[in-house]
């Protein structure tokens, strides 16, 4: 198995969406071009987490840090990502909110992306990152 080149996912921004205690946040990628077992490929697309039991009022998440199980735990957050036509897991440990600002809630996001649950070629591995919700 190859290790995924983290270096090509670049975070454009998120949506958050939901009822209380139910909450889906979309994190969209930049497009991107990689390679495994000497395929090429290109994806478009996103990190769909959802069921998460949060709030839906951004005051309410403005610099608080929350932190979660994996699946199949009790409280895990259901996060996935498309890549090579796969469903990719993604358990996110932790979502860290900051400051408001103006129409955007920045978030810093601790994952694990299981890469071998559909057998992609690629190694799982730890993906930290941080974007702005659009509200």
């Amino acid at each position: 198995m190859e290790k995924f080149p983290t270096k090509v996912l670049r975070v454009r921004g998120a949506k958050l969406s939901g009822n209380d205690g139910e909450i889906s946040i979309e994190f969209d990628l930049e497009p991107f071009n990689f390679e495994v077992d000497g395929y090429q490929d290109r994806a478009d697309t996103s990190i769909r987490l959802d069921g998460i039991s949060l709030p839906n009022d951004p005051t309410s998440l403005e610099e608080q840090e929350f932190t979660f199980p994996v699946n199949p735990e009790a409280g895990y957050i259901d996060g996935s990502v498309y890549i090579l036509a796969a469903h990719n897991p993604v358990d996110v440990t932790k979502l860290r909110f900051g400051k408001l600002k103006g129409k955007t809630l920045p978030v810093d996001v601790e994952s694990l992306w299981d890469m071998e649950f559909e057998c992609t070629g690629f190694k799982s591995f730890l993906f930290n990152f941080s974007s702005e919700i659009e509200l």
